[in-house]
C-alpha cells in the first residue's frame, strides 16, 4: 500500500496528505516540501525525503502530467530527510495539483530501494507471461506453445485470407508506456507481412475512435494497444479481453462471425 504526498478534495482542489504542506518561492521558480511526521511505509522503515524524490523522478518519466512538471523542473534534491526542494526552469502553479494525481499513472511515493530497480534488468521480468499474470491463481503454462512456438508468418495470413488489405493501427503518443508498446507492435506487424496504417494520436483521440465501427475509409480501424494491471485481469470474469458478452464486450467486433 502506498500513498502520494497531495489528495484531491470534493473539488478536486489539492491538498496536502504525506506532505505537511508546500511553499512556492522565488516567484514560483522554487517549491519546498515538508513531509508530515511519523510516516512509515508499511514494512516498518521509515518515509524519507530521498524516496519522495527517486519516486516522483520514476513517475515523471512515465506519465504526462508527470513529463510536464519535468520539463520545468530543473532539479529536486532531499536536503534532509523530511524535506524536498524543487529548483524550476520555469514556474509551474500546478505542481501540487501534478503531484496530487489519482488516476494512472499515480505519483505514489515507495521506497528508493524499490524505485531502483525499474528498469531493463530481465532478472526483474520476462516475456511470454501468457493470458493470466504470474503468480495468480489462474496463471498457468497451458496453451503457451501458441504464443511461443515458430510460427510461419506469411502462410498463417494466406491461410487467414488476408490479401494486403490496409491495416489501420491507432498509435498512441503522449502515454510512455502504450507509446513504446505501438512502436514494437507497428514493427511487428510489419515484419509479419501487414500493410500497415500507424496513425499517431494522443490517447485521447484514441478513445474517440475506437468506440467506431465505421468502415476503414470512414475513420474506422483495426487494432489499438493498451494496457491492465495484474488484478483487472485475475480472472474470467473480470478479464474484459476473455468475457464473450456480444455487443456489450469492450472495443471491437466481438460478433463479428468468423471467416469461412
Amino acid at each position: 500500500m502506498f500513498d502520494t504526498l497531495f489528495g484531491q478534495d470534493a473539488s478536486y482542489k489539492p491538498r496536502p496528505q504525506m506532505a505537511e504542506g508546500a511553499v512556492a518561492e522565488n516567484g514560483g521558480k522554487g517549491w519546498t516540501i515538508k513531509l508530515r511526521d511519523g510516516l512509515m511505509f508499511h514494512d516498518g522503515t521509515k518515509v524519507l525525503a530521498r524516496d519522495c524524490v527517486a519516486s516522483i523522478q520514476r513517475w515523471g518519466k512515465n506519465d504526462a502530467f508527470g513529463q510536464a512538471l519535468m520539463a520545468a523542473t530543473d532539479a529536486i534534491t532531499a536536503p534532509d530527510d523530511k524535506t524536498i526542494k524543487f529548483a524550476m526552469k520555469k514556474p509551474f502553479a500546478l505542481l501540487p495539483d501534478a503531484l496530487a494525481k489519482f488516476t494512472a499513472y499515480v505519483p505514489v511515493i515507495m521506497p528508493e530501494r524499490l524505485t531502483a530497480v525499474a528498469g531493463t534488468d530481465k532478472a526483474m521480468w520476462k516475456t511470454g507471461v501468457g493470458v493470466f499474470t504470474p503468480g495468480t491463481p489462474m496463471a498457468s503454462e497451458a496453451g503457451m506453445a501458441a504464443l511461443t512456438a515458430p510460427r510461419d508468418m506469411e502462410k498463417d495470413l494466406i491461410a487467414a485470407g488476408y490479401k494486403g488489405e490496409k491495416v489501420v493501427l491507432l498509435a498512441v503518443s503522449d502515454l510512455p508506456v502504450l507509446t513504446a508498446e505501438c512502436q514494437v507492435g507497428a514493427d511487428m506487424f510489419r515484419k509479419m507481412g501487414f500493410n500497415l496504417d500507424e496513425q499517431v494520436m494522443d490517447w485521447g483521440s484514441v478513445v474517440a475512435r475506437r468506440a467506431k465501427k465505421d468502415p476503414i475509409d470512414k475513420g474506422g480501424w483495426n487494432v489499438f494497444l493498451t494496457c491492465w494491471s495484474a488484478t483487472d485481469m485475475f480472472n474470467p470474469a473480470g478479464h474484459l479481453s476473455l468475457r464473450g458478452n456480444g455487443a456489450a464486450a469492450w472495443f471491437g467486433w466481438p460478433n463479428r462471425r468468423r471467416r469461412p
